[in-house]
């Protein structure tokens, strides 16, 4: 530094002033960075050489501008581009005179109208703004002011230039359209840090902007009231916030007007007034309490404020005030993650003020002089009304001057906002000084003192003793991100562009049951699904506020919660069928239909009564499958007596054997007594067919396992299905009709049918019906090479369904009064039948137990997933269903299962 100061002073003073600086500059911590800001002010001095004489005589100008140059980048950038400023602070008087709002207001009216237009007008303003921000900076950063006289100054300062250029972008809108905009008739109002006459020196600032009503006042225009007030606001938005070369002046935010960003910059009184009353929320309350007069009609300020009071300040609460304060706190908590924000993080700014508001939102109402936006008042009249402690406000009053103070460096450094400690060496020093603490460590273990005292009162002051456990924190998300979207949008109703889209009494309802939500997601196998679910749920819907008033009913939300953690079949037609979202609103689908209903019956509605019920665990899988069964047949029956042939219809495949999952299809077949009016027949058989199709949807029809297949004939007699029995049904057909079961039709047609298909089971040797198995089988569980190794076919893998099917058909097929019996019978009753006469108890009874198993697992994995096939996937159900530890425990149940299908056709 004095290398460059060389030359620049005279020799006979260089020494001497170089002395003095040193000696002011000891006083702060100075460094590379101080060094540069010296040199800078220096240079833009433009008489140097008095500068230094002046410093010489008057040593006060020395310590101002040390303290400039080694605090603040800020006001040494303000005295680089106007260096006669550094002239009005050398001036003690000038320096030490009282900011009030009149005074400030009568040098902005004096200064401003020796400029013509808007744009000089502007930079006055802007110019203004730094002159008397370096005079409240400098003060503080000296000690001759207080916090509290700083962010008050500030607040004027703000308060004054704003209505000032309001006032301008009024009349530039005025000239625009030759008009008038009465004042009186609107009012912009504060909040925030500039509404509490708390700003910070580079906050932005909050305001709001309401008006009378709505008319058009010019006739040429063609403007309506709202229009011109909507044009004026836009232009002082851009005037006050947009960078030129002379600055900015404020950071104007429109954003906590009701429905934020998205809703008209202005509105009538009613209009907001009816907001608050219907939608208005905890969070506004807070917001209001710093409620202040800007510009316009005073009167108008007045009647806004005095109608909300009963909002702000209830007598009685009627919503839960601390646990609501509470939720938003710990949001915020959560965003910031760990950053060390003095303004957000627990134990800081956030903590002392929400201990202020709550306690002013909840005896506000009684007590009135409460009422007041300043959160250092706040705190006295808290005390006077023994609502804080004598400790408790002298801790509140401390730790908020020494945060405030700490921010106002931070942003008196760089006119940046920012609230985060800086980790930069240089700075804390810095910082240390400027507080009179006497290092780095000393402000460190200041902080972390205020943060642990704050943070009890804060605590306190909520009253929540639950209030430090981290639910969020303890659901084990895969996908931490997108549960906080979901968690987001459930609490508030915010997509993608933040609209805010529920009412307060939504809100409230998913508050008082976000508790319940959170414990039951930390025990949830699939927290990301069933999260996931919800909010499917809750998007799709008409009325969000529907559900959220039922989750007031505890039974209710439990049973929704788990249905999205076990079920996507549930979810997936609630989302699809507004008329299943009300049955399962109104509780009806956790009821299963009466048969009388059949007529009238949907069955997806039915699905998502058996799909809900089995998530629920109030159905098992044996009476999942027989009320599928039952309901089918019922239709079938139903949609058939119109017929008028002679027939039978009779089930087949897990239809037939009454074992449906949620991947089955509805097999059956259709057989006329003879050939009479045959073609008759077809046509009503066709249109049974398409009609029954569409009332059991989402479930196939499947009729491939008539004679021939597919590409057969529908209907077949009953003659020329015995022939096709005596001379071409094949091992596998034969197979198939174990399933066979009676439904509706001719009992005599079908016993005549089934009297035939026994005396084929007769004629069938056992070397012929092994071989025939054993190759089917074979071929039907071959293993794909490109199968994905972490995912077990439950029918076609070695062990699975078939496995066990082919199984219980080879015995049952080598005893043709056993298979007689057991036609269309459920697996386990064809199990306990062998297990008396086969000879392999000990198989049969491993079988059961395996059958039961994986059938338990398939229904599970499918209703989980959604999944219309038998595929379980070892990573999804690992520990999922409470049925296995591992996909080990599958196979060794597949191959268990497989052994015994080798032993008996061995045997």
């Amino acid at each position: 530094m004095v290398d460059n100061l060389n030359g620049k002073i005279p020799p006979h003073q260089f020494e001497c002033f170089f002395d003095r600086l040193h000696g002011e500059l000891s006083k702060f911590h100075f460094s590379k960075t101080s060094e540069t800001n010296f040199i800078r002010l220096f240079t833009s001095l433009f008489d140097k050489s008095t500068f230094a004489n002046d410093a010489l005589k008057f040593p006060h100008h020395l310590e101002l501008v040390s303290a400039i140059v080694s605090n603040s980048n800020f006001l040494t950038d303000i005295v680089v581009q106007n260096p006669g400023f550094l002239y009005q602070v050398f001036d003690n008087q000038y320096l030490s005179a009282e900011m009030t709002p009149e005074s400030i207001k009568k040098e902005i009216e004096s200064g401003i109208n020796s400029f013509r237009t808007f744009h000089s007008k502007l930079n006055f303003l802007k110019l203004m703004k730094k002159r008397f921000i370096l005079k409240i900076g400098l003060n503080d950063i000296l000690g001759f002011t207080t916090l509290e006289t700083a962010v008050q100054q500030l607040s004027y300062l703000a308060s004054s230039l704003l209505a000032s250029l309001f006032n301008l972008c009024r009349k530039e809108i005025e000239i625009k359209y030759d008009t008038v905009i009465p004042e009186k008739e609107y009012c912009l109002a504060s909040l925030g840090k500039l509404g509490g006459n708390e700003l910070n020196y580079s906050s932005d600032t909050d305001l709001i902007l309401f008006y009378e009503k709505d008319y058009s006042p010019c006739g040429t225009c063609n403007k309506e009231f709202f229009e011109l007030l909507n044009e004026t606001t836009l232009l002082f938005i851009k005037s006050s916030s947009e960078m030129t070369e002379k600055g900015y002046l404020y950071r104007v935010d429109f954003r906590l007007r009701p429905d934020g960003k998205n809703s008209p910059l202005c509105r009538t009184l009613t209009d907001y007034m009816r907001y608050y009353e219907a939608r208005g929320e905890n969070w506004e309350r807070q917001m209001l309490i710093k409620l202040n007069f800007v510009c316009g009609g005073q009167s108008l300020y007045n009647s806004f404020y005095n109608y909300l009071r009963g909002f702000i300040f209830p007598v009685s609460h009627y919503k839960p005030v601390k646990e609501q304060v509470w939720r938003i706190k710990k949001e915020i908590e959560r965003k910031i993650a760990g950053a060390f924000d003095i303004k957000l993080f627990p134990g800081g700014i956030r903590d002392i003020e929400f201990s202020v508001q709550t306690l002013q939102l909840l005896n506000g109402g009684k007590i009135k002089e409460l009422r007041n936006g300043n959160t250092l008042d706040a705190i006295d009249l808290l005390a006077q009304n023994g609502l804080l402690t004598g400790r408790e406000k002298d801790v509140l009053k401390k730790a908020y001057i020494f945060y405030r103070k700490t921010e106002h460096f931070l942003q008196l450094m760089n006119d940046r906002q920012t609230h985060l400690i800086p980790e930069n060496e240089e700075l804390l020093n810095k910082l240390s000084r400027y507080l009179n603490l006497g290092s780095v460590k000393i402000f460190n273990a200041e902080l972390s003192l205020y943060r642990r005292k704050v943070r009890n009162i804060f605590s306190k002051a909520l009253k929540t003793g639950r209030g430090e456990r981290d639910y969020f924190s303890e659901i084990n998300f895969a996908d931490r991100a997108r549960a906080e979207k979901n968690f987001n949008f459930l609490r508030n109703g915010k997509g993608l562009i933040n609209d805010k889209e529920f009412e307060a009494a939504t809100i409230d309802n998913f508050a008082a049951a976000e508790e319940r939500i959170f414990k039951y997601l930390i025990k949830s196998q699939f927290p990301d699904k069933t999260l996931e679910h919800f909010t499917r749920t809750i998007k799709s819907s008409r009325f969000p506020s529907l559900w959220y008033n039922q989750f007031r009913n505890k039974y209710f939300l439990k049973a929704f919660l788990t249905v999205c953690n076990y079920s996507q079949i549930s979810i997936d037609i609630i989302v699809s069928d507004k008329q299943a979202e009300d049955r399962f609103l109104s509780g009806e689908c956790f009821f299963l239909p009466a048969e009388g209903e059949i007529a009238s019956f949907n069955f997806k509605d039915f699905l998502l009564s058996l799909s809900a019920l089995y998530a629920l665990k109030k159905i098992n899988e044996k009476r999942f499958s027989a009320l599928a069964a039952d309901k089918i047949d019922e239709k079938i029956k139903f949609l058939s007596k119109g017929m008028t042939a002679r027939f039978f219809i009779a089930a087949l495949g897990s239809y037939g054997a009454r074992e449906m999952n949620f991947a089955s299809d509805v097999d059956f077949l259709i057989i006329f007594e003879n050939d009479t009016d045959i073609f008759k027949a077809e046509n009503e058989y066709e249109k049974f067919i398409s009609i029954l199709g569409g009332q059991i949807s989402p479930l196939e029809i499947d009729l491939r396992l008539r004679p021939e297949g597919k590409s057969s004939q529908l209907v077949r007699t009953l003659d020329s299905f015995e022939a096709y029995l005596a001379e071409r049904a094949r091992i596998w057909e034969l197979q198939s009709f174990s399933k066979l079961r009676f439904v509706c039709g001719s009992k005599k047609t079908f016993n005549s049918f089934k009297h035939a298909l026994v005396n084929k089971i007769k004629t069938i040797d056992k070397y012929s019906l092994k071989k025939e198995i054993l190759g089917m089988h074979q071929t039907l569980t071959k293993p794909n090479a490109f199968d994905d190794k972490s995912v077990i076919e439950l029918k076609k893998s070695k062990g699975g369904f078939a496995t066990i099917e082919f199984t219980l058909q080879y015995l049952l097929m080598q005893n043709h009064k056993l298979y007689h019996k057991c036609l269309g019978r459920q697996i386990p009753f064809i199990i306990k039948e062998l297990a008396a006469v086969s000879g392999h108890p000990e198989e049969m009874k491993s079988l059961a137990v395996n059958y039961s198993f994986i059938k338990k697992l398939l229904l599970h994995t499918q209703n989980i997933s959604g999944a219309k096939n038998y595929k379980c996937n070892c990573s999804f159900g690992e520990n999922k269903t409470g049925l296995i530890n591992s996909c080990d425990e599958i196979n060794i149940i597949l191959k268990e299962n497989y052994l015994i299908f080798n032993k008996i056709l061995e045997s």
